[in-house]
């Protein structure tokens, strides 16, 4: 790995613990028996994102991303 690999690390799994709401999701489903589908996962993380800012994919659409 390259140099500044662990500071990277730690700054990215500060920033995307925004999807804490997801996780405990998915956690909860584990407990109830149930997959969700590919759609439910992806919405809740479109959630999280919007959560964080409400123009989330506006913003990366107009950077090209």
């Amino acid at each position: 790995m390259g140099e500044g690999y662990n500071d990277q690390l730690l700054i990215g799994t500060e920033v995307e613990s925004e999807h804490m709401k997801t996780w405990e999701w998915l956690a909860q489903c584990m407990r109830d028996d149930v997959m969700p589908s590919p759609h439910a996962l992806f919405c809740h993380i479109a959630m999280d994102h919007i959560r964080e800012k409400t123009d989330y994919y506006t913003k990366l659409e107009k950077e090209g991303l």
